[in-house]
């Protein structure tokens, strides 16, 4: 991991990180992204839809379901677009 909570300090994930989703861009994940990205799919996991999420320092930036990936991430990022730059965005298919 890139850092725990915060950059001065350490941060260890124990287990097979990379079979619990893919890393599309960025830089290596850290503590904080996997907060965000547990808090991501708690969140999408309410719904049936296709539905995307974008979360940033675990506070909700946009969210949406649509019957696209590509729709349900328009409509999610026009929440707020700012905030979602370097956060995390999780999407679960249908």
């Amino acid at each position: 991991m890139r850092y725990g909570e915060n950059p001065h300090q350490s941060g260890k994930f124990f287990g097979p990180l990379e079979n619990l989703f893919t890393q599309l861009n960025g830089k290596e994940i850290s503590y904080n992204n996997l907060v965000d990205i547990d808090a991501a799919v708690q969140l999408i996991g309410e719904f049936t839809d296709t539905t995307f999420a974008i979360i940033k320092h675990t506070n909700v930036c946009g969210i949406a379901s649509r019957n696209t990936i590509e729709a349900s991430w328009a409509a999610a990022l026009a929440g707020d677009p700012e905030s979602a730059f370097g956060g995390v965005l999780e999407l679960m298919p249908l």
